[in-house]
């Protein structure tokens, strides 16, 4: 018959073992634990080092973007969703006598082809949220005010150009005011509503206008000289330049007009200045 002393190696040594698996087991989670804590770790920092390349790579385009644009500073919120990434565009040739839908002789036709481009666009409304970022002033520029527009109380903004369409108007000018295409487009002028002097400054307007674009842009692109025989050459404009795309700029503003009817049809052309109205000598705008 055992007796409580004899029985006591026995409980010891099961305790010890049953101490060691224990211990073994805690092991065994700690490892594991260990395992899933560094898988999660990498994960992590793959994870992280991915989204910091496209964070980076995305604000390295916007900021290599930023450096060869012209355009000004923040222009993205007036013009949203606007695409302004370059697009290769090879110019013209000159062709001796030939003509393009744009440089034909005078005709509705060719009037037409100037319209598409633009050149007799009305404006859109930029929100004052957006013009007063951009530094406009309720009190200095023109801003139509929520209930202006009867088919859309809640349409309000500055009332603004794109200034491409302006310059593509003031070419249009001076494309009219050709000697030979002068005649052509005189049956259409009335002197009791334009008076002649001030066409004449219209177009001085409209040339310095074209001038100060180009030269604001200062393209850089080389026209070279090729050989066409044994010794002759001939200047090749046809070359490739690199351009914004002023198909998506006619697109963008398509697109405004299209959501915006009203600000067509309910043209404000008597609009009261405000009561507290900064009011500007246009005289003292020129440099």
């Amino acid at each position: 018959m055992s007796t409580i002393s004899d029985d006591l190696p026995d409980i010891a040594e099961q305790g010890e073992k049953f101490a060691l698996l224990h211990q073994e087991e805690v092991s065994k989670k700690s490892s594991r634990f260990r395992k899933q804590s560094w898988l999660v770790a990498v994960c992590a920092i793959i994870v992280t080092n991915l989204l910091s390349i496209v964070f980076t790579a995305r604000y390295t385009k916007s900021q290599s973007y930023l450096s060869y644009s012209l355009d000004l500073p923040r222009m993205e919120r007036v013009y949203p969703e606007l695409d302004r990434s370059h697009i290769l565009t090879q110019f013209s040739e000159h062709r001796v006598n030939g003509t393009s839908r744009w440089s034909a002789p005078p005709s509705p036709s060719v009037d037409r082809a100037w319209l598409e481009l633009g050149v007799r666009d009305i404006g859109f409304l930029v929100p004052k949220a957006v013009g007063v970022d951009h530094g406009l002033d309720p009190r200095e520029q023109k801003y139509f005010p929520k209930g202006t527009y009867r088919s859309d109380p809640d349409l309000e903004g500055f009332i603004v150009f794109v200034q491409a369409f302006h310059d593509l108007h003031c070419l249009d000018e001076l494309r009219k005011a050709l000697y030979f295409n002068k005649p052509y487009y005189r049956q259409y002028e009335d002197d009791n509503l334009v008076p002649e002097w001030f066409r004449i400054s219209h177009i001085n307007h409209c040339l310095d206008n074209v001038r100060e674009t180009l030269m604001c842009a200062a393209d850089i692109g080389v026209i070279p000289t090729e050989w066409t025989g044994s010794h002759n050459s001939s200047i090749r404009f046809s070359n490739k330049h690199q351009c914004n795309s002023y198909d998506s700029l006619l697109e963008w503003k398509a697109n405004w007009d299209a959501n915006h009817p009203a600000f067509a049809e309910e043209l404000q052309e008597q609009l009261q200045a405000p009561p507290d109205a900064i009011f500007h000598d246009p005289s003292e705008w020129v440099a």
